[in-house]
């Protein structure tokens, strides 16, 4: 192990570049998929330079542990990147370590090359396990999740903004749930609705998520609800004694239609008193205006007639 120096990590990326572009022209680069030669350049510099950030190891101090960590804890928390390049990394970094081992850049190649295939599911496996991201990684998987291209800075910008509104929430009501013992509903119904009912699907806990992924349970929660709206029944009536999670989808299925309507949520979502606590209503009509005309035909301003 040496001590870190931004000399010796420079002499890191420029030794590496050259060896990648010499392994680019080996038969054992030649033997790789389409794909991983295109993700061979990247895989291989990132690799190096994570092993000398983190493990403190120049290319021929290499060793089994250091790999071992760089690639299921370091690469996995740090690098974002879909399932498929940590599937495709090891066989890429096998080629890579027997490439150095042949050209004698490195002593125990073989031994790192049958390493990283041996742990090959592993690193898959941690490469897309969310509780392994760093704050880094989680923002920018999120982001490309949401359709969002990470090389447009603008749209970036956009994203970061809502991102951070609902890690507001999130830390909002971790600090007066966990901290301070307050009733959940009670906290969630003091965020704006533009916050919660984004937020909402990740707090139902383990059981209630199942129910909510379950294609089956998602229609059979909106038919009952629409079937409830049909008889004219007040949506808090029908919500009354839905579970976590068959509020979780008719929150979240109005908030997306709301959104193609070109709709914000927040005019249509209401919150008025209701004892100590507060509750959500939705608005079938647009709202009026307390001199417009009242939507019931009567010819009144709507604060003379229906609006008293």
């Amino acid at each position: 192990m040496t001590n870190w120096s931004e000399e010796k990590r420079e002499a890191v990326k420029i030794r590496t570049q050259k060896w990648v572009n010499d392994f680019m022209e080996d038969p054992f680069f030649k033997e790789l998929t389409e794909e991983q030669q295109d993700h061979a350049g990247f895989a291989v510099d990132v690799f190096a330079n994570y092993m000398y950030d983190y493990e403190k190891q120049m290319p021929e101090e290499w060793t089994v542990e250091s790999l071992m960590s760089c690639c299921t804890e370091i690469l996995p928390r740090k690098i974002s990147s879909d399932e498929d390049f940590f599937e495709e990394l090891p066989h890429i970094l096998e080629a890579y370590f027997l490439f150095l081992d042949k050209k004698g850049y490195i002593k125990n190649g073989k031994e790192l090359a049958k390493v990283v295939l041996e742990i090959a599911d592993e690193i898959a496996e941690e490469g897309s396990n969310p509780d392994n991201w760093g704050m880094a990684k989680t923002f920018m998987m999120a982001a490309i999740e949401a359709g969002i291209d990470p090389t447009d800075s603008v749209e970036v910008n956009k994203f970061i903004s809502v991102y951070n509104n609902k890690m507001q929430a999130s830390n909002y009501l971790m600090e007066e749930v966990v901290e301070r013992g307050r009733d959940i509903d009670r906290v969630m119904n003091e965020l704006p609705h533009s916050q919660w009912i984004d937020i909402l699907p990740n707090m139902l806990g383990e059981e209630e998520m199942e129910k909510y992924l379950d294609e089956d349970f998602f229609q059979k929660t909106l038919d009952t609800f629409f079937e409830g709206t049909e008889k004219g029944l007040d949506v808090e009536v029908i919500m009354k004694d839905f579970s976590p999670a068959q509020q979780a989808i008719v929150l979240g299925f109005i908030k997306d239609q709301l959104h193609e309507e070109g709709h914000n949520v927040d005019e249509i979502m209401e919150v008025r008193p209701k004892g100590r606590g507060r509750i959500v209503s939705l608005r079938t009509t647009p709202k009026v205006g307390r001199n417009a005309p009242c939507p019931c035909g009567s010819g009144k301003k709507y604060k003379r007639c229906c609006g008293k």
